[in-house]
């Protein structure tokens, strides 16, 4: 799975952060994903920006795999919160749509 990072009003500190930890969540990311064909590509984007005057983070995921996209928005007073709940709702869209996909096909 490749990822792309954009920040935007994020210190240093916290994007090597977001990088760092990001990487440990991405192996739920990858065992929720559908069964891909040998040259399809899974593509993460990854963005976070800082909102000074409530003090918080907006973390949005954006996963395209093969022919399908998932999207995941939180917003948190800190970044692990945000990320945490941002992937929880990407990986629980891709098994609604696993179960759907096999409701249909099986």
């Amino acid at each position: 799975m490749e990822m792309t990072y954009s920040f935007k009003k994020v210190g240093e500190f916290d994007q090597h952060f977001c990088r760092q930890y990001l990487e440990k969540k991405a192996e739920a990311i990858v065992r929720a994903l559908p069964k891909l064909g040998p040259e399809a590509v899974a593509l993460l984007a990854f963005r976070a920006e800082r909102f000074a005057k409530k003090k918080a983070f907006k973390v949005s995921l954006h996963l395209r795999a093969g022919a399908q996209e998932w999207n995941a928005e939180e917003d948190d007073h800190t970044l692990r919160e945000a990320i945490d709940l941002a992937k929880d709702k990407l990986v629980l869209q891709m098994r609604k749509h696993h179960r759907l996909q096999g409701t249909v096909q099986g």
